[in-house]
């Protein structure tokens, strides 16, 4: 796919890389569970109030999409979470579903944030910045701590990390 072509033109010639992952479809078991949740309290709104059915389409799909918007926006963030990520000897890279990508020198990290918006982490540089999907934020950690075994770095002095992602 678009991703890991992308991913592929991140990595320079003779890196090594360590780990590779992408992350491409929707995780539909959180959106099963709260969808199985919205069904649920439409139930009982209808046993409670049947009379709420009667009203025009106009009045009724105000409510209705409050009560959808959770699960829209879950799948609206799995949708746009999707993506590949490369682990090399020194760099870790991130290439969205669209194909269009970025790298990041392990020597470079300043900062890591939780991703808000999409789900996952946020690795930032001075100039770049590579996200890391959700459901590849362990395993993409477990590489970065593999190719920086026993290497010396002195970049940890300058990095902020809350989250205590950073191996």
């Amino acid at each position: 796919g678009l991703a890991g072509a992308a991913v592929v033109a991140l990595v320079p010639d003779g890196q090594a890389v360590v780990w590779w992952a992408r992350q491409d479809d929707i995780d539909l078991r959180a959106a099963g569970g709260l969808g199985a949740i919205l069904l649920l309290a439409l139930l009982l709104v209808s046993l409670i109030a049947p009379e709420l059915w009667t009203q025009p389409f106009a009045r009724l799909w105000p409510p209705l999409a409050a009560l959808a918007s959770p699960l829209i926006l879950l799948l609206l963030r799995e949708w746009f979470g999707r993506g590949a990520v490369t682990v090399t000897d020194d760099t870790i890279c991130f290439a969205p579903w669209r194909g269009a990508g970025d790298r990041l020198a392990f020597g470079n990290v300043r900062r890591i944030r939780r991703d808000l918006l999409r789900g996952g982490l946020i690795l930032e540089g001075a100039v770049h910045r590579v996200r890391v999907p959700s459901r590849l934020v362990d395993e993409a950690r477990a590489a970065v701590a593999h190719a920086r075994a026993g290497r010396f770095d002195h970049l940890t002095a300058d990095l902020h990390d809350p989250l205590g992602w950073w191996p």
